[in-house]
């Protein structure tokens, strides 16, 4: 009798723990930004509007420049500084998209999540979305540091230090609540967010498979899903479409504020962009499983994310973000 009682009662607990396995389980191995990296993605080098190294990614190169010398302010007595153009694809950032809260996958460590009760799962209640819900954290990466090393102080950008956080969307009370969002972050999602306005990034689903990303329709992502609601929830079921596109939001979300510079319209200055350029940024993902290529915005994971997130990973995933870089070198 006692065992029956006692086999109940494990299968009750069995019962009780199963939901909990369709979220992420931290799983960390801190990223290694020799082997982590798609080096190949940062190419094509050009100096002097010349190639010097190709491109080897097989994705177009946007905003070549086209002279040969520029010119940057300088301060007295120097005033003008000349040099030549230098443009290359730079690892700036690293994007952890993860169910579980407070895993920081590329720093390979758990934090406790610094309001329970928050973050795991989506209140339906509360969201236009009928996907997925993330959690994400915007990093710097440690081989732009190396990188900056490397090609001097005229052409390294981004700031921060190595693993530097630029945001945390654990202590982003708009993260979770769409509508909260909208009326205090982002009142266009009633433009965007609607079945007319996502007609128009069928275009761009189609676009991102042979090339760039339409910049015209900035609220979309291709095979993504939508910018808008600007939270992390997601339209899309898939989970690498899905955490792929959260990461487009948070580069939204913060070029919205400022925050992600655009390091390639002015040689000598990053500027700031108040609405992102989808075309500077290249992905790579690096976990569950490490990828090979750089892929554009909005491009469906049927041809990139193939053995990326097996059964047995952790629906935690981290994306190496290259962006486009241009100086005024010497």
């Amino acid at each position: 009798m006692r065992s029956g009682i006692r086999t109940i009662f494990l299968a009750a607990i069995l019962c009780m723990t199963i939901p909990t396995l369709s979220w992420g389980v931290c799983r960390v191995t801190i990223l290694n930004p020799v082997t982590d990296v798609c080096w190949n993605c940062l190419f094509p080098l050009r100096i002097a509007s010349v190639p010097i190294i190709p491109n080897s990614s097989g994705l177009p190169d946007y905003n070549q420049q086209k002279t040969p010398i520029c010119q940057c302010p300088a301060p007295p007595p120097i005033f003008i500084r000349v040099g030549i153009p230098m443009e290359y694809w730079a690892p700036t950032y690293t994007m952890e998209v993860v169910k579980d809260p407070m895993c920081f996958v590329a720093l390979g460590l758990k934090l406790p999540n610094p309001f329970p009760g928050r973050g795991k799962g989506d209140q339906a209640s509360k969201t236009w979305s009928t996907g997925e819900f993330f959690h994400a954290h915007m990093l710097f990466n440690p081989a732009t540091a190396v990188i900056n090393a490397i090609v001097g102080a005229a052409c390294a950008g981004g700031g921060g230090e190595p693993f530097d956080v630029m945001y945390l969307s654990e202590v982003d009370p708009l993260w979770q609540d769409d509508k909260i969002n909208t009326l205090m972050w982002a009142p266009e999602t009633l433009l965007f967010a609607n079945p007319i306005a996502q007609l128009a990034c069928t275009a761009e689903s189609v676009s991102s498979l042979v090339g760039y990303p339409l910049q015209h329709l900035f609220w979309c992502q291709g095979a993504w899903g939508p910018i808008y609601p600007n939270s992390g929830h997601t339209f899309q079921s898939g989970l690498l479409n899905g955490s792929a596109g959260v990461t487009g939001k948070v580069l939204a979300k913060t070029a919205k504020t400022t925050l992600l510079k655009d390091h390639q319209k002015n040689l000598c200055a990053a500027t700031t962009q108040p609405i992102w350029n989808k075309r500077l940024y290249r992905y790579q993902i690096a976990r569950p499983g490490i990828g090979a290529q750089c892929v554009p915005i909005g491009r469906t994971s049927m041809i990139w994310g193939i053995g990326k997130n097996l059964p047995n990973r952790a629906d935690n995933f981290l994306y190496n973000v290259f962006e486009k870089r241009a100086c005024c070198m010497f």
